[in-house]
């Protein structure tokens, strides 16, 4: 694997970066995803969650019709992950503020590939380690710092890191 440093300049040092090439064909329907895994969501604000730690993976190349959760669930598992432990999020904010839950194929064609492919930028996936209760009807991610940290103050040391990995 190639190790990239893109994003490794607004995240934590200790992050570490590969990236997967897939082959390209010359049309406009293709895209590149980061996945961010091996690290965990913390809220810095109420209505504000980073991803923080871990290891990025980027894969270049993708076709649309070649992503689905089928495949997102090969990646995963290429990765180590089993996907009944895990949840897959994405935060797009031209679409929404907050991160949403990739979670069936329409979520990962519509809302994410054809997205990105038209946009000609590289979408961001974030996996959610289990956390117990991974509830597909959750409406943001399980926070590692929910129940020690009142979410209106914020986490000391994080403020250089909330634009990292949006």
């Amino acid at each position: 694997m190639k190790t990239t440093s893109a994003n490794t300049k607004k995240r934590s040092s200790s992050v570490k970066t590969s990236s997967v090439k897939c082959p390209k064909s010359e049309d406009s329907q293709h895209f590149s995803v980061t996945l961010h895994h091996g690290g965990e969501f913390y809220r810095v604000f109420e209505e504000e969650i980073i991803y923080r730690g871990g290891t990025d993976t980027t894969v270049n190349g993708i076709h649309v019709s070649n992503w689905n959760m089928d495949n997102i669930e090969k990646l995963l598992s290429r990765l180590g992950y089993k996907a009944d432990c895990v949840r897959v999020w994405t935060k797009v904010l031209e679409i929404q503020d907050g991160f949403f839950l990739i979670r069936k194929d329409d979520d990962a064609v519509d809302d994410f590939a054809l997205y990105f492919s038209a946009m000609n930028v590289k979408g961001d996936l974030y996996v959610e380690h289990s956390t117990g209760n991974m509830d597909p009807a959750d409406r943001e991610p399980k926070c590692v710092n929910d129940d020690d940290h009142p979410p209106d103050n914020g986490i000391d040391g994080l403020d250089e890191e909330k634009g990292g990995a949006q």
